[in-house]
């Protein structure tokens, strides 16, 4: 099996930074491009009246930090032997990851895993979990005491 395209998912936490270590060194050992998306949300509160979000100056601030920290993340492995490109989606991060690698035409997704485990896991989900059972393509999840 080869892989053209590498998908690398990422939230900047411990367990991706690992996620990335071993997505670069697949990405180029089958001399494949290397992808990354990071998905963020705006805080929301829910009322018996409706939802309100957040102002519109917070929200291109946090559109901001993320872009800014998704370009530090591709620049780190631009210039390695491979093609790095990003893409920053608001949404729902496993939906964002589903989508990009179907945009992409990703052969293989990278994600970190925080192993949550019990009430904290019920009450936030697993992203990992869920793109491990409904991804069209191999998922490969790392832990950050992984590598």
């Amino acid at each position: 099996m080869t892989f053209q395209r590498v998908l690398l998912a990422t939230d900047f936490s411990p367990s991706a930074k690992a996620a990335a270590r071993l997505a670069v060194e697949v990405a180029s050992r089958f001399d494949a491009e290397l992808h990354i998306v990071h998905a963020y949300g705006l805080p929301g509160l829910t009322l018996p009246d409706g939802t309100f979000y957040a102002a519109p100056d917070y929200a291109a601030k946090v559109a901001e930090s993320a872009q800014k920290a998704l370009d530090a993340e591709v620049q780190a492995h631009t210039g390695l032997r491979i093609r790095v490109e990003g893409h920053l989606k608001m949404e729902e991060p496993h939906r964002a990851i589903l989508e990009t690698a179907k945009e992409v035409g990703a052969g293989l997704i990278v994600l970190g895993t925080h192993g949550r485990r019990g009430l904290p896991r019920w009450l936030m989900g697993s992203v990992a979990e869920h793109v491990v059972r409904t991804a069209p393509v191999p998922v490969l999840t790392v832990h950050a005491g992984e590598t």
